[in-house]
This record gives structure tokens, sequence and C-alpha cells, in this order.
């Protein structure tokens, strides 16, 4: 396949207000901070994507990782493996992990979406998948029974099958209450995940874990420190392979090398390598390990460049309200 060369490279930072402020038991996230990366190619054809960057307080050091990346993107050609083998020598010995990973998975992203509208296909097509229809859950902080029931009944009624909140309570008495609760609210028809947000010691964890078992979940989410492999191969024993984890496991082989063999859930852009993390989906498979993909479905069907495109439309406006106060509302997130 000839690729053409990059032309363009811009990010921008945003913040993005969130209707629905993220309180979990490890802080709360008012807001969504993102980069925006645009790469344009040959023919102003340009791929988009975004990074979630957590806190607010990493989008400077992020742009101008993404400014020292610059003079390795233009001019060459737009091959997203080319690229990312490049830029992979490059920072051999610094190593990928933290913002740096995030931000060249970003390029790597905006990269196969270029591609993507080049050819006219979505790039689940150039992976070798097709588009189909995946189940999506809808995701809430740790919700207040006094206040947030009709918002969980709304999101059942807008067709989720299945629904997560967050759990770590002081008192593991409190999750099993937040926990019976919610069961009532979603009805036994939903999924209930619950989310700990890796706020546990794995003696805690194990404690509640076997408190929860009774209580019909369908996963239960980095109870702890997700650099502890072995305490959540434990972990992943005592909760009956219900053990969700990935969000801090870099790139596709820090998925496998982890003991636990899990391949639960792959967060935001930093696992990266999109035709790697391809053919690591396919081996989760042969293994019987489930694999999902939170915020881009990007792992195992590949992107949906018209969606991507118009949330990125949206995140710029978004981006010209933070900053000219002109009256166009954020969308719920």
């Amino acid at each position: 396949m000839d690729f053409t060369e990059i032309t363009g490279f811009r990010v921008r930072p945003v913040v993005v207000p969130l209707r629905r402020p993220l309180r979990t038991a490890s802080g709360e996230i008012p807001a969504s901070p993102l980069l925006l990366i645009d790469v344009t190619t040959e023919g102003r054809v340009t791929g988009n994507s975004y990074v979630f960057a957590y806190t607010e307080s990493a989008l400077p050091a992020m742009v101008a990782i993404a400014a020292e990346l610059e003079h390795d993107l233009i001019g060459r050609s737009a091959s997203p493996e080319a690229r990312l083998d490049r830029l992979h020598a490059r920072f051999r010995l610094l190593g990928l992990p933290g913002l740096l990973g995030m931000v060249i998975s970003g390029v790597e992203m905006a990269l196969w979406d270029a591609l993507g509208k080049r050819l006219g296909a979505g790039v689940a097509s150039l992976l070798g998948g097709e588009p189909v229809a995946v189940p999506a859950y809808d995701s809430f902080g740790m919700v207040n029974p006094a206040k947030d029931a009709e918002q969980l009944r709304r999101s059942v009624e807008a067709g989720f099958r299945g629904v997560k909140i967050k759990l770590g309570y002081p008192d593991v008495e409190d999750d099993l209450d937040v926990v019976r609760w919610a069961r009532k609210v979603v009805g036994a028809n939903t999924e209930l995940m619950v989310d700990y947000n890796q706020s546990l010691r794995t003696q805690e964890a194990e404690r509640r874990i076997e408190r929860l078992r009774d209580l019909d979940v369908a996963w239960i989410e980095e109870p702890i420190a997700a650099e502890d492999l072995a305490g959540h191969s434990r972990l992943r024993r005592l909760a009956g392979g219900k053990l969700q984890s990935g969000e801090n496991w870099w790139f596709p082989s820090g998925f496998q090398t982890a003991p636990a063999r899990g391949c639960e859930r792959l967060g935001d852009a930093r696992p990266g390598e999109g035709r790697r993390l391809h053919r690591l989906a396919g081996s989760c498979a042969a293994s019987r390990d489930r694999l999902h993909s939170r915020e881009q479905p990007y792992a195992r069907r590949g992107q949906c460049s018209r969606a991507r495109r118009d949330a990125h439309a949206a995140l710029a406006r978004i981006s010209r309200y933070r900053r000219t106060g002109s009256a166009e509302p954020a969308p719920s997130c």
C-alpha cells in the first residue's frame, strides 16, 4: 500500500465541562481534560484523535511532548506502523509508559483515522474486521441513592445493557448497600459492574470481593494498584474470573507479561499499537479471555472514523466555548 506524506500536525488542549462530575474513591474528576490531535496528509486528508489526560495539569506537558514529535512526522510517510516503529526506536532508552506513550498512541490513532478516510473505509476493515454493533454500558461515579435513581433508570431506558458504578466507601457495608440499591433500580436484566479505581489494599480487596460474590455483579474493576500483578492473580481466582484490569497496563506488551492474563479492559489511548493490539484481541479470544475497550472503539473492531470526526468537532466547539464564553452548551459526558 502506498502511503502519502504527512503535511501538517496540530494539537490542542481542551477541558470539557462534565454535566455529571465523576466521583471515585481515588478522587473527583470535575471536567474532562483532553488533547485533540490532527494529522494532515497529502490531499488535505486529516486524521483526528483525542487523548484523555485525567488531570488538566498534565496538558501543558503533553503539548510540549507533541511539539517535540513534529519533526519525526512532517514530510514522512503517513504509515501508522512505520511512524510507531520510528518513535519506538527513538525513545527506546527513555521508555514509552507515561505521558510520552499517551501522546504517541494518540498520533498513531490519528494516522489510522487519516488512512481510513483516504481509502473511504473504516479502520475496522483496514485491520481485517468489519463494523458491527457492540454492547455498551453507561458509567457512573460514586452514586447517591437519594439523588441518582432517575439517572440510572434513564440509562436503562436509553437501551444500555449494563451500568457501572464506583465503590470504595469507608465501610464495606456501604459498598454492599449501594450495590443492592443499584440492582433494584436497574433491574435483573441489566448487567451491573463495580469499579474501585485501584483504591484498596490487597487484604481489604479480598474481604470486599468475598462479600460481593453473592450480589450478582458482572465484574469487579481494578480493586488494587494496577502494578500489583500477583495481587490481581489472587483476586481473580477469588472473584471467579470476574476481575477487570488493564487501564494502567501499557501497550500490548503490558498485557502479555501480566501473570493474571486478564486481557479484560483497555483504557483510554494508552494501549496504542493498533495492528498489534488487534492481534492481541485475537489472542484473548483464543484463550477465552474477554477484551473490553473504553472511550474509543479501537481495539477489537477498529475505529469508527465518522464517529471520531463528529466527536472531535464537538470537542472543538467546546474548546471555543471555554475560550470565548459563547453560549454553546456542552454535551453530557
